[in-house]
């Protein structure tokens, strides 16, 4: 972890996909901030929840919180596992707005760009007007399914962050640009961080910032 932040701080650039961007939030590489995933991604059964422990057939439930539930009582039925499909994000295609001039955007010519997003990896804009190369639309959803709960977190938030790290940056993808090398649209983005990420110097932005968004 140390030598890859200080690699990234004397000049390098780190390129994060889909998890991997969470996980350079959560270790403090870029102070970038994450959403929370609306519903917790695919059958999350360790998260701190009341949890039912009969069928639900039955009529009643026996509930027990997390507080009280030892570590081998957190279990799902077999039987609510035809609701964990609505909770996932398998494959749909979202309207983005694209930075025209940033250097990862390189031969584009139209902001509108049509990303294919499968993960569950949500990116608030970054507070440096400059970092967000692409958000998604207030409306984003052009094709295929998602739930109205994963939609609202996806609408406004953030396709593309970088992040300015001393003198290197953080190039932070919420999906894979790459994913199966058929969406070739997003996949020159991907290059262009590559190839291009020493142009990458971003000027600060704004040197206040509200106590409510620290």
């Amino acid at each position: 972890m140390d030598k890859i932040r200080r690699w990234v701080q004397e000049g390098g650039t780190l390129i994060t996909l889909k998890n991997a961007s969470e996980w350079a939030i959560k270790q403090g590489i870029v102070k970038e901030r994450l959403l929370i995933p609306a519903s917790g991604g695919w059958a999350d059964t360790t998260a701190t929840r009341t949890a039912s422990t009969a069928p639900a057939s039955e009529g009643k439930k026996t509930k027990e919180t997390a507080s009280t539930a030892t570590p081998g009582s957190r279990r799902t039925d077999f039987v609510n596992q035809e609701h964990e499909g609505t909770r996932a994000i398998a494959g749909s295609i979202y309207r983005t707005d694209v930075d025209l001039t940033n250097p990862i955007a390189f031969g584009l010519t139209d902001r509108r760009l049509y990303v294919f997003r499968n993960g569950t990896t949500f990116l608030r804009p970054s507070r440096n007007p400059y970092a967000t190369v692409a958000q998604y639309t207030a409306t984003p959803l052009v094709s295929g399914y998602v739930s109205k709960a994963n939609l609202k977190q996806i609408s406004n938030s953030a396709a593309i962050v970088v992040s300015k790290v001393g003198a290197g940056r953080v190039v932070l993808f919420a999906d894979d640009p790459n994913f199966r090398h058929y969406w070739h649209g997003t996949a020159r983005l991907f290059t262009n961080a590559l190839l291009l990420g020493p142009l990458l110097n971003l000027p600060e932005g704004p040197a206040t910032i509200s106590a409510e968004e620290e």
